[in-house]
């Protein structure tokens, strides 16, 4: 008898239906997760509402309308809080894209386009520029105008007192990619600038010429400082401090190690009139002369109206 291995027809259908049967029934079954993806605002104000979908699913990025940020535009979304705009990490607001990753945090990406820029006098007097627009194209930052503070001249702003942040000349004009625009405004919104100041005072020479120039030169309401770099021998007539001024501040300062101011001659050391204050910094000792001995003593000799004691 001939042995047929054949299922009969009906039989293999009724294997085909279940098996089909099985499969649906099984993907039925799964529980899909769900995708959320998240709108951080990143340095602006606002909220937009998440979106969510299964795995490979698409959705399409919101506009953010929702955020706002002064002195900067929308530009999209990026993978990273410090996305730049044109970067390949950046998605356009209306871009469809697929979950794969899981949860994700999108960060608002904006473009800077201006800044009030707000000016300090940084230890000055006079009249401050007025506040202006600072535009990404092209800005030109203003000269010192009435602005002036005695023994300095005024050598541009930047954005810290100490002159440590981004520098700015005066009356100079820079784009907006300029890496001292980009270091200043791109990253915050308005902005003060510092005018920066460098010593006119003739340092370097002799403390006796020094002296002579603040005699000269020297205006009521200034603050001087010499800064000795060595010993110091002066005359009594060189030692003359300046004379009919008003609040006048003079300071001596020792650099490097201790320095010694010492008369050549018999007479008063640092005669100080009304009106001035002679400030011993650190650093620094006067001997005067014995007259009975004609020799040096470690006496200090200080002669007027007012002395200071050293700064802490």
């Amino acid at each position: 008898m001939k042995n047929d291995c054949r299922l009969p027809r009906n039989f293999a259908v009724l294997v085909a239906v279940v098996v089909c049967a099985m499969f649906f029934v099984s993907c039925d079954n799964i529980d899909w997760p769900t995708f959320v993806v998240t709108f951080d605002a990143n340095g602006g104000t606002g909220t937009v509402p998440s979106r969510s979908g299964y795995p490979h699913s698409y959705i399409t990025l919101p506009d953010g309308s929702g955020f706002s940020r002064d002195g900067f535009v929308f530009e999209g979304w990026g993978r990273f809080p410090d996305s730049s705009p044109g970067s390949q990490m950046v998605q356009n607001a209306g871009d469809t894209v697929s979950l794969r990753w899981g949860h994700v945090t999108l960060y608002a990406v904006w473009q800077w386009q201006y800044s009030i820029v707000s000016f300090n006098a940084n230890g000055g007097s006079g009249q401050v520029p007025s506040p202006q627009t600072v535009v990404r194209w092209n800005t030109r930052f203003p000269g010192a105008g009435g602005l002036w503070r005695e023994g300095y001249v005024f050598a541009g702003w930047n954005t810290c007192p100490l002159g440590t942040g981004a520098s700015f000349r005066a009356e100079n004009s820079y784009w907006w990619q300029d890496s001292n625009m980009v270091y200043a405004f791109t990253t915050s919104g308005n902005v003060v600038l510092y005018a920066m100041w460098q010593s006119s005072f003739p340092q370097g020479k002799t403390l006796a010429e020094r002296l002579s120039y603040l005699r000269t030169n020297a205006h009521s309401g200034g603050s001087y400082i010499i800064e000795l770099s060595s010993d110091e021998t002066i005359s009594p007539a060189g030692a003359a401090l300046p004379t009919n001024r008003n609040n006048l501040t003079i300071t001596l300062r020792g650099i490097g190690a201790m320095r010694t101011v010492s008369l050549s001659e018999n007479g008063v050391l640092f005669s100080i009139s009304s009106g001035v204050t002679l400030v011993l910094d650190n650093n620094v000792t006067l001997v005067g002369r014995n007259q009975a001995a004609h020799d040096t003593d470690t006496t200090i000799i200080l002669y007027g109206w007012a002395t200071a004691e050293p700064w802490l």
